[in-house]
């Protein structure tokens, strides 16, 4: 798997778990940090 899969199935299975975001905004935030949380690893 190439990096960037692998950024995509984390990013799908973090916002699979939230389901529905209330605005564009939100779904931003989460992938943001989950991007920042990747890059400390």
């Amino acid at each position: 798997m190439n990096p960037l899969e692998s950024v995509n199935k984390k990013v799908r299975r973090r916002t699979d778990v939230v389901g529905i975001f209330p605005d564009q905004g939100s779904a931003e935030r989460l992938v943001g940090s989950i991007l920042m949380e990747i890059d400390d690893e």
